[in-house]
């Protein structure tokens, strides 16, 4: 249902009585962040019926299209005649696949915001903040500072810690994941707008989603794994 706001009465819908709706916090995700140039804050949403935690892996299969005769002229004049013929000088034994790294956990979560008061604050600046998120900076002298963590800290301590903006995902009390990166935001506005004219917020959205999509920042490892949920290691709070 589409909510029109009216600053005398309030949200006109189905109902003349608009009442806030919570939501028990393991029924939530929260994007938290610490930031030096976007500020700390957090950000929640209720969470979807159902969501997905993608772990993908990288194989390649290098060797798939060497012939089993090797390498050189007499090899490729003999592996051409043989394909004239339907026949090739591929094997299966070629074709296995090697890992190459980059075990990472990627999740997409829709943040919805919903204006109850002030549409300025709880929906325009929360995009905002979202959408920064995957947006540079500019240093002195004109270049870029990218967004997201980074490894390289002040004095180059701790290889494993990170600096720049560190971002938490938390989803419910069962898991958390740090670091991690945003990789996109897809904001979606509601053609429903705020007809007041008080503080600046007249034509405001009422309403957005955004789809955020994170990334681990590291590999993820066996060990990793565990630690991301809380009931095995104590970890989302």
């Amino acid at each position: 249902m589409a909510h029109v706001f009216d600053p005398q009465t309030g949200f006109q819908g189905a109902s003349q009585n608009y009442e806030k709706i919570l939501v028990n916090k393991m029924y939530k995700a929260k994007l938290k962040v610490e930031s030096a140039v976007s500020g700390n804050f957090t950000v929640e949403t209720a969470l979807p019926p159902q969501f997905a935690v993608n772990l993908n892996a990288n194989w390649q299969r290098p060797h798939q299209s060497q012939s089993i005769l090797g390498q050189g002229s007499n090899a490729a004049a003999i592996d051409n005649l043989l394909a004239q013929n339907g026949m090739s000088t591929l094997s299966k034994s070629n074709s296995s696949a090697v890992w190459t790294g980059g075990s990472e956990i990627s999740i997409a979560i829709p943040f919805q915001f919903v204006a109850e008061l002030d549409p300025k604050k709880e929906v325009v600046e929360k995009v905002v903040q979202l959408m920064q998120l995957v947006a540079p900076s500019t240093l002195a002298g004109g270049v870029y500072y990218p967004p997201g963590p980074h490894t390289v800290g002040p004095a180059l301590l701790n290889p494993t810690e990170v600096y720049g903006d560190r971002i938490w995902l938390k989803i419910g009390t069962f898991l958390e994941f740090y670091p991690v990166f945003v990789d996109s935001v897809e904001t979606t506005f509601d053609t429903q707008f705020y007809a007041g004219g008080d503080g600046g917020a007249s034509g405001l959205p009422l309403y957005a989603i955004c789809n955020v999509t994170v990334r681990t920042f590291w590999d993820v490892e066996k060990k990793d794994i565990a630690t991301m949920f809380a009931g095995l290691a104590g970890g989302a709070t």
